[in-house]
């Protein structure tokens, strides 16, 4: 009875029962906590000031804020993101940067010269700034996924504007948590200019707040200090400053932060050089087919497309139909012919420069490309000769001088490899930031005003003129139309449109005074009503 067994005590297993043995669990990954360096910090909270420049300076411009303070920010901000780099241990200069650096800073400088408000360029060239501004913070920072411009561009910008920003959106709270939590006691300036940041706003809001809760408070406050400078448009810059700042901050930290994976764009590669499926016959057919047709074209219409070139007109044809007609057509057939290009080079089975026969035929294209481009350039010098310069006509040269270099690109492309798509990027924005540094309203009031002098134009466009010379100081044109005649003979309404309403100093005379002191006096004969003299004195 000893020796038997307790009810309930641990018997071993029989032989016959099934032995199970359970794999191990997978060792969950500890994510590392998060850890920011000083110099992480004094970032992060100049990150706040950037911010608020950049709301004070760049986004929410008076008319009397002088346009040098936008070249003043550009400049706070590439040298507070280049103290940033050299300080996280990347000294070395990408080469590239260099050139991406030069385009900003001719941006910058054309706005904080010629300002950006009616001009020529629009609003795009505040639009490039933005975008100059965030390929260059990738391009010093080594944040580009090939390490220069290239077919991964557009993964490049993805990034910059939404991946990289708004991923490292709370970066700068958690950057500054992480350095409060690890400040030693005897160190105190960190803890102070962080309770100044979070200070600074939050007592404007509550003053605020308070002025309007109690008049004699706020009187009382008034007779101490100044506080005019204190208005609720400022704490609304204040406000909006702060999520400028962390998306600002969150692009540079997260850009220094993230390393590059190389196996994404050996990914891509991979999966581009998959999509080679089209064989020799597909492409050679393609481009003949396109290529005959061109040809075509060309024989049949030679004489009304290569008109523009000698400056004859085809028979029913007015100067604006002519130049007007086909000129987007002639632009879209341009861009359909590198979308065909590009597509064939990718899609083909053997490589267009292996083969002398799609190589001739890619060349062919690229020709009628350059060809295409000639008749488009024509047209609109004759568009020109005929009417003079508008912004669009401006803009449209541009365009057309762009997709001429893309069209020589493509074409070196077919005869050795270069890097024909950071070509093409790099002289599309060289372009753009030469033509916003020219001043082209200054040449477009300057160009319309010596053909109309030498009579090559029969009118001046109030509207144009007013656009690119400014609604504020048009009485600068005052010497300049004098000289080349064009007071004469002019309604009054005619000179109000062209140099604003000032007053009249008679029944007959009117008066617009200048810059300088003098005065423009214009006399109109009350029998036919158009002005019979006019002077400056």
């Amino acid at each position: 009875m000893e020796n038997r067994m307790q009810e309930g005590a641990g018997r071993p297993l029989y032989s016959s029962a099934p032995q199970t043995d359970f794999p191990p669990r997978p060792a969950v990954p500890v994510r590392p906590s998060f850890t920011a360096a000083p110099v992480e910090l004094w970032a992060a909270l100049g990150s706040y000031l950037i911010g608020f420049l950049y709301m004070q300076l760049v986004l929410w411009v008076s008319l009397d804020t002088p346009r040098g303070w936008l070249v003043v920010f550009v400049l706070l901000f590439c040298a507070g993101t280049e103290w940033f780099c050299r300080a996280m241990g990347r000294r070395a200069v990408p080469a590239e940067s260099w050139f991406w650096l030069a385009c900003l800073g001719l941006v910058a400088l054309s706005i904080g010269l010629w300002g950006h408000n009616g001009r020529t360029v629009g609003g795009w060239d505040l639009l490039a700034l933005h975008g100059l501004a965030v390929y260059w913070t990738l391009s010093r920072t080594g944040a580009l996924a090939e390490g220069g411009t290239g077919p991964m561009i557009w993964l490049d910008l993805l990034r910059g504007f939404f991946s990289y920003p708004f991923g490292g959106f709370f970066l700068r709270i958690r950057t500054i948590a992480c350095r409060v939590r690890r400040t030693r006691p005897g160190k105190r300036l960190p803890g102070v200019l962080i309770g100044l940041v979070a200070a600074v706003p939050l007592l404007l809001v509550a003053y605020e707040l308070l002025a309007a809760v109690d008049g004699h408070f706020a009187a009382l406050m008034r007779l101490t200090v100044d506080w005019s400078w204190l208005n609720g448009e400022l704490v609304l810059r204040l406000l909006l400053s702060l999520p400028v700042g962390a998306w600002l901050y969150g692009l540079a930290a997260s850009c220094l932060r993230n390393k590059q994976d190389p196996a994404i764009c050996a990914e891509v590669r991979g999966a581009a050089e998959q999509l080679r499926v089209l064989p020799y016959s597909t492409i050679c057919i393609l481009l003949a087919a396109l290529n005959g047709l061109y040809l075509i074209f060309f024989v049949l219409q030679g004489s009304y497309l290569l008109g523009g070139f000698f400056g004859h007109l085809p028979d029913g044809f007015t100067a604006a139909e002519y130049a007007v007609s086909g000129f987007e057509e002639v632009c879209r057939l341009m861009l359909l012919n590198m979308a065909v290009l590009g597509g064939c080079a990718k899609f083909s089975r053997t490589p267009l420069r292996r083969s002398r026969v799609l190589q001739a035929l890619g060349a062919a294209l690229c020709g009628f490309s350059l060809l295409f481009v000639a008749v488009a350039g024509a047209k609109l010098a004759l568009y020109i000769g005929r009417f003079g310069l508008t912004p669009r006509r401006v803009l449209a040269a541009w365009f057309i001088l762009v997709l001429g270099v893309w069209a020589l690109i493509a074409l070196f492309t077919l005869l050795r490899p270069i890097r024909a798509i950071r070509l093409a990027v790099w002289a599309a924005a060289a372009a753009f930031a030469l033509l916003c540094l020219s001043h082209p309203d200054g040449w477009i009031v300057r160009g319309n005003i010596s053909l109309y002098a030498h009579g090559v134009v029969d009118s001046l466009d109030a509207d144009v003129i007013g656009q690119c010379q400014g609604w504020d100081n048009r009485t600068e044109l005052a010497q300049p139309l004098l000289d080349c005649g064009w007071m004469l003979g002019r309604t009054d309404e005619e000179l109000v449109d062209m140099l604003g309403y000032m007053g009249h100093s008679g029944s007959n005379t009117m008066c617009w005074p200048l810059d300088d002191g003098r005065q423009l006096t214009v006399t109109l004969d009350p029998s036919i009503g158009l002005s019979t003299r006019a002077e400056i004195r």
